[in-house]
């Protein structure tokens, strides 16, 4: 995971970043940050 190397989509383990999330008009992380997704979304909560 630190390396960014997890491919989130093809794991089927990550729905909150790959799956569209409304409350953010329906972004997939994953498609609209690719890599940074998982840093980009927890940023979101703070």
């Amino acid at each position: 995971m630190e390396e960014r190397k997890f491919d989130c989509e093809a794991s089927g383990k990550s729905d909150s970043l790959t799956k569209p999330n409304p409350s953010y008009h329906g972004i997939s992380f994953t498609q609209t940050y690719g890599a940074a997704a998982f840093v980009t979304k927890g940023v979101q909560f703070f």
